[in-house]
């Protein structure tokens, strides 16, 4: 099943260029470029509905586990975040330390809060971005020998 999984795209890819070819052949008539153009275009469907299919399963997939990550972090980190603020108050730091924090504190909260795929994809391609920018910035000062 594992094996089905992983190579899905390419085993559903050969399957349909066989009946694509296979059918017009079993089924001889002098219509034979209708007979495969048809059988092309059904192939073509079932594809595309197919992997429309596997793709909302991935999706929902990684939606039920970005809502529990969530969870698990509002939880965790919060009650930090509680620990933290609540010794803040209790320290009596200076005002502008004591507002930092808790601004600082409020963001993470908001962060945690708004938790998604399409944050985590904001957050992907902004550090993407930056680490390949470090690895050629690396890769230009590195002395070559």
């Amino acid at each position: 099943m594992k094996f089905l999984l992983n190579y899905l795209e390419i085993i559903l890819s050969m399957v349909g260029l066989l009946l694509i070819i296979l059918i017009p052949m079993l089924f001889p008539s002098d219509y034979l470029w209708q007979t495969t153009a048809f059988v092309a275009t059904l192939v073509g469907v079932l594809h595309g509905g197919i992997f429309w299919l596997v793709r909302r399963r991935q999706r929902m997939v990684r939606q039920d586990a970005i809502l529990q990550i969530r969870h698990m972090m509002q939880d965790v980190i919060k009650n930090r975040l509680a620990v933290i603020s609540l010794n803040t108050q209790l320290s009596r730091p200076d005002d502008r330390y004591r507002d930092k924090i808790m601004n600082a504190t409020a963001a993470i909260e908001l962060v945690l809060d708004h938790l998604s795929d399409e944050s985590l994809r904001t957050w992907t391609e902004k550090y993407n971005f930056s680490l390949e920018k470090e690895q050629v910035d690396f890769r230009e000062s590195t002395p070559t020998a």
